[in-house]
């Protein structure tokens, strides 16, 4: 789910990050992917969700 997100909105903003769509399509795994399947205590991720619908990534 995040890497949809995340690559919807480098079509739609691309002027809000570093990373083009076009870099990220090309990237195997992103690192908040890898922050995600390797949480910990001190270290975590949550999504917001509303009326299932995603609202806000935080980690």
């Amino acid at each position: 789910m995040y890497r949809t997100i995340r690559l919807e909105s480098l079509e739609q903003f691309p002027e809000s990050f570093e990373a083009t769509y076009q870099e990220a399509m090309n990237t195997e795994k992103l690192r908040m992917e890898t922050d995600i399947e390797n949480q910990t205590v001190e270290k975590f991720v949550f999504g917001a969700f509303a009326d299932q619908k995603y609202q806000k990534l935080l980690s």
